[in-house]
């Protein structure tokens, strides 16, 4: 079909009007996709086109092309993909004469305004149009954009060089800091520059839940204290409910510091959904919540109370968790302790149940590898579960 475009192009060049027409109608019987008028073609599909132009070395067409495409779109009051603005700057980059060289500019200058949500370059004709332009020019976002492709392509010391020469020249913009805070983390190895890094992309737009959420998560490495944790999170409170994995990171919080009633109001009053990698968390510290409480219920005699608890725990999850109990729920500990509340409470054949069931599972300890394996710490709980009449 490339060919069959060159062919079509270079029918239409040659004033051979009616061939260039019958090719065209031959070869949509073979592609309905190849109608590309400008008016039916999205960005990508342009930017292809513009690619095969180019490489026929027909600039001049590839260019206007691309420029009634951005006139249409344009008066739809459209957002236009930067990388259209920057190849059309490329190719009057490559006509011949100096009055090419303001269009260029102007291009160029038009990409580096352009919104950058979703722009992703990743075709190597993008790398070189990134490439030539970012020097010649001195983008600051070309230089971004190039640093996005090659980070991806494992390309990460020419990546970060990009990012940095980003950075300087747009200090205000916040995703360029939280890209060099990945890169300085994961492939330089200075976790307090990614720190620094990541702080100042939060505090450029502190809208952003995805990079609050990355900030907590490197805190949470750099072993910054739960209880400050905590409190910068119930500044933010409004970013944390817009996230079900932020607000479970600050139940978690809430969990491991004790404030286990609170935790376990804050997860009955939200309604989860399950996410790829979120698997079995909620509901663990919704067993987590009950567990401890039930704990503190013993601890204060009051058994009646624990074992309403415990009963809570062992029995279905409620709805608003997002999933179901597996079959296979290691629940030991729950059993244990349920059995020994009702041994308090006289229930001598519901406890010895419990208490039976606490000994099930695997015998051997083995590190966790999925959500779904059995904690190695409940075999402990197989032992202790051992009913005295046995």
């Amino acid at each position: 079909m490339k060919a069959r475009a060159l062919k079509e192009n270079l029918l239409k060049k040659l004033g051979r009007g009616e061939e260039a027409a019958d090719l065209h109608r031959e070869s949509l019987g073979i592609d309905p996709l190849y109608d590309r008028q400008p008016e039916k073609i999205n960005h990508n599909t342009l930017l292809e086109l513009m690619i095969d132009l180019y490489e026929a070395g027909d600039y001049t067409q590839g260019i206007a092309l691309a420029e009634k495409w951005v006139e249409q779109k344009s008066a739809k009051g459209e957002n236009i993909y930067p990388l259209v603005y920057y190849y059309i700057a490329y190719g009057y980059d490559n006509l011949p004469g100096a009055q090419a060289a303001g269009p260029a500019e102007h291009y160029a200058a038009l990409g580096e305004k352009a919104a950058a949500d979703g722009c992703f370059p990743h075709r190597t004709e993008d790398y070189i149009v990134l490439k030539r332009l970012a020097a010649e020019y001195d983008l600051g976002m070309a230089y971004y954009y190039l640093g996005c492709l090659l980070y991806d392509k494992r390309v990460y010391g020419e990546a970060v060089a990009d990012y940095e020469k980003a950075a300087l020249k747009y200090p205000e913009f916040p995703t360029v800091h939280r890209n060099l805070a990945l890169a300085y983390y994961n492939v330089k190895k200075q976790p307090q520059r990614a720190y620094e890094e990541l702080t100042k992309a939060f505090a450029l737009d502190e809208t952003d839940a995805r990079v609050y959420l990355e900030l907590d998560q490197l805190k949470k490495r750099l072993n910054i204290s739960m209880k400050e944790r905590l409190s910068d999170m119930d500044k933010h409170f409004v970013l944390v409910k817009s996230r079900d994995d932020l607000y479970l990171e600050y139940v978690t919080l809430m969990n491991t510091l004790g404030e286990n009633a609170k935790a376990l109001v804050l997860i009955e009053a939200r309604q989860f959904h399950q996410w790829e990698g979120g698997e079995g968390k909620v509901a663990a510290q919704y067993l987590t919540a009950l567990h401890q409480l039930a704990k503190a219920a013993v601890v204060k005699g009051d058994y009646a109370e624990a074992k309403s608890l415990l009963l809570r725990a062992v029995g279905e999850y409620p709805h608003n968790l997002g999933e179901g109990k597996l079959e296979s729920a290691q629940e030991n500990n729950l059993y244990y302790l349920l059995g020994l509340v009702q041994e308090k409470l006289g229930e001598t054949e519901d406890a010895l149940d419990c208490l039976t069931k606490a000994c099930h599972g695997e015998s051997e300890p083995v590190g966790m590898m999925y959500y779904n394996d059995q904690p190695p710490e409940m075999i402990y709980y197989q032992g202790a579960g051992v009913p005295k009449a046995w």
